[in-house]
């Protein structure tokens, strides 16, 4: 609507040929062919497309590698090849790689041909001082200062913190490197013949995931398989067993227990783990990462997860902390998987 209203004014409306309105079709061409073309990266806009010139990316703190490696192969021919990122701080759940990626890069000070622009206040200000929303550029003639005061009260101090004044979450708990994680990646991999699944249920059993651990290419290939409810688990997992040579099928513990019904009822084999089996894991898949034994294929459920995972002290162990926003059963899946494949010299008998 802003651009449609741009292309209206009467500086620039002689140079506009026509303006093409309707869902994925949004179209500004102008009397030189030269054209201004929108759509949802997500749903595969901009592949085919060559000679593009100018990329803008709105929303890029939700822009997934996929959809930009399918967006900037249009620019393969250009000479100009200018590409735009615009967006914020992201939200734990955002799928925020590579926008993170190169904010990164670029404060790391050894960037080239990169400019960041970052507008926010410092991270250790008042959030409750009307000073600080200076930050905010369309403060105060686009955006007064009752609106921001609203915002205030709708949004939890971190809500505010990120969308309000521009503020980084900082990520001093962090458990993984994300950078690293993201240069494990693998799409090309595919699950071996044989592997270790296991499996975990998230907290009031909103969902779950079946882990897939197996050896690839000298490392621990992990995948997942994740979905809203529990009652899909079974049908799954006999599934795969038909499909693989199965070396172990676990449980986690907690929630995922509830499953040990759905698969006697299927003649599934499986071993109960405890906590201290599942923290073990834990660990063993924390300096896997950090070691580079690991190879995944960029599932964002499993993405997500790790870029936001957070471990606390259970007695002498370390495990994940499940007391977060975000659901990270699909990494506590992909790591007790991969630790129990690591355990494996030959499968084990089952325990009921």
């Amino acid at each position: 609507m802003v651009m449609q209203a741009f292309a209206q004014q009467e500086r620039i409306k002689p140079w506009i040929k026509k303006v093409y309105l309707g869902s994925g079709d949004e179209e500004i061409r102008f009397n030189n062919g030269s054209r201004i073309l929108f759509g949802s990266r997500e749903r595969g806009f901009g592949r085919g497309m060559s000679n593009v010139d100018i990329l803008v990316f709105d929303e890029a703190q939700i822009l997934s590698d996929r959809a930009m490696q399918n967006m900037l192969a249009s620019m393969n021919i250009s000479q100009f090849g200018l590409h735009i990122y615009v967006g914020t701080p992201p939200k734990p759940t955002d799928n925020s790689e590579v926008f993170t990626r190169m904010r990164n890069e670029a404060l790391s000070g050894e960037s080239e041909g990169l400019v960041w622009i970052e507008m926010g206040a410092p991270d250790d200000c008042d959030i409750d001082d009307p000073a600080v929303f200076e930050c905010n550029p369309s403060y105060p003639h686009w955006t007064p200062g009752e609106s921001i005061m609203r915002l205030r009260k709708k949004l939890d101090p971190d809500g505010f913190r990120r969308e309000g004044l521009g503020i980084w979450p900082a990520r001093s708990w962090a458990v993984f490197d994300v950078a690293k994680w993201v240069q494990l990646e693998d799409r090309s991999a595919v699950a071996p013949s044989r592997v270790a699944l296991a499996i975990d249920v998230s907290p009031y059993r909103l969902g779950a995931t079946i882990g897939v651990a197996g050896d690839y290419d000298g490392k621990t290939l992990v995948l997942v398989h994740s979905a809203a409810g529990t009652g899909w688990v079974g049908a799954k997992v006999a599934e795969l067993v038909e499909a693989h040579d199965i070396a172990e099928v676990s449980l986690t513990s907690g929630e995922a227990r509830g499953l040990e019904g759905d698969l006697t009822q299927l003649d599934v084999e499986f071993k109960k783990l405890t906590s201290q089996d599942v923290a073990a894991g834990c660990t063993a898949f924390q300096a896997a990462v950090a070691d580079g034994a690991v190879v995944h294929v960029g599932q964002q459920e499993l993405d997500v997860a790790v870029a936001n995972a957070r471990t606390r002290r259970m007695g002498e162990c370390e495990t994940w902390d499940r007391d977060f926003a975000v659901d990270i059963s699909a990494l506590v899946a992909a790591a007790t998987a991969a630790h129990r494949w690591a355990c494996q010299e030959s499968p084990l008998p089952a325990i009921f």
